[in-house]
């Protein structure tokens, strides 16, 4: 009888340690979580206004302006356009047009439309002088700038002819440019 009980007690201990095994198999599994963040692009200007002293009869350039690229993504663009700001009508896009210092525009312009070109910087590659007209691409990406960005030096011309018009205070030529960061 002894030997029969531990016969069966052998066989439950079996029967239990096999059920226990398949149980403890079905509570395990595993999933691989995979992902990426969104591409993310900045973009500052180092200066929100600027007076451009123009000459008559003169190829008048501009230096200083300094524009800042934040990205953590390589192939990203910057562009640039005319902002198109207040009531500046369509046919004056790309040219510095008559203001009269509060909010309007008037359809005076100076004849030749204003010119713009990122400068050669590590991290990217340099696009064509573009006239404002359109947007156009000043830097495409070549690095990502995720820390601190990377600051490129802009440089616009403006052509200043004899028969351009000299305005009467407050009035003065005017152009807003739109600085506009594209992430790849």
């Amino acid at each position: 009888m002894k030997t029969k009980l531990l016969f069966i007690l052998g066989v439950l201990l079996i029967a239990t340690v096999a059920m226990v095994g398949l149980v403890d198999a079905g509570l395990t599994d595993s999933t691989t979580i995979t992902g990426n963040p969104g591409s993310y692009i900045s973009v500052a200007v180092n200066q929100s206004t600027a007076a451009l002293t123009l000459v008559t009869d003169s190829e008048n350039v501009y230096e200083p302006m300094k524009v800042n690229v934040t990205a953590n993504t390589i192939g990203w663009t910057l562009t640039a356009k005319d902002a198109m700001d207040n009531s500046k009508s369509p046919i004056n896009q790309g040219y510095m047009t008559d203001w009269d210092g509060t909010t309007t525009y008037s359809t005076v312009t100076l004849l030749a439309p204003m010119r713009i070109q990122g400068n050669v910087s590590a991290g990217a590659t340099q696009g064509s002088v573009a006239i404002l007209t359109a947007e156009h691409t000043l830097e495409t990406g070549t690095l990502a700038t995720p820390t601190s960005g990377r600051w490129f030096t802009m440089t616009t011309w403006q052509t200043v002819e004899v028969n351009d018009l000299h305005l009467v205070d407050p009035h003065v030529y005017r152009i807003v440019i739109l600085f506009t960061g594209y992430a790849a």
